[in-house]
């Protein structure tokens, strides 16, 4: 898969040395979909603004970590799932973005698999996790124009970094 941006703790902390390589946990695995409905517009995920959520007003394309003893794939077509609600079809591999130091409570190295592709019929409801329906978490279907604007704030930080890296994929 090709190598789409590499991440290091300090592209987002410069000047703040990096995390030895004895305290990073394990390699995680994760995925992210660039989700297209028949319009043309892609699912974000939505956090409304709040002072009691940390995720509090920000802004992601569907996807998670792969779960132990699961594919890439499959954890793609589970991940649009719950997220979206939406099964999918022509899939396509965007490549990866390779995540060095990143992790709020602990630092790891991730490997983030980007992919693009369609709704596979209509869409579906999502199927949130109980603290993300308590977040207030919804899923947007907005151009990728819109996307660009809401993820590239001037506070950046590994997650919109990621997102950017993965949309501007999409755009060329």
């Amino acid at each position: 898969m090709k190598i789409l941006g590499i991440i290091r703790e300090t592209d987002i902390f410069p000047g703040q040395p990096p995390t030895p390589e004895e305290q990073l946990g394990k390699l995680r695995q994760t995925v992210r979909i660039v989700l297209f409905d028949k319009y043309g517009k892609i699912a974000m995920g939505c956090y409304p603004p709040s002072p009691h959520n940390e995720m509090k007003g920000s802004h992601g394309l569907p996807g998670g970590g792969v779960e132990e003893g699961e594919s890439i794939i499959k954890a793609l077509f589970r991940e649009s799932s719950e997220e979206t609600g939406c099964l999918v079809k022509n899939v396509r591999e965007l490549g990866i973005i390779k995540e060095f130091g990143v992790g709020k409570k602990i630092k790891h190295n991730q490997d983030t698999h980007c992919f693009m592709a369609e709704v596979d019929g209509e869409k579906g409801i999502p199927k949130f996790t109980e603290r993300e329906t308590e977040d207030g978490l919804e899923i947007r279907w907005v151009t990728i124009e819109d996307a660009l604007k809401f993820i590239n704030d001037k506070n950046l930080c590994v997650e919109k970094i990621r997102e950017l890296i993965c949309l501007k994929e999409v755009e060329n």
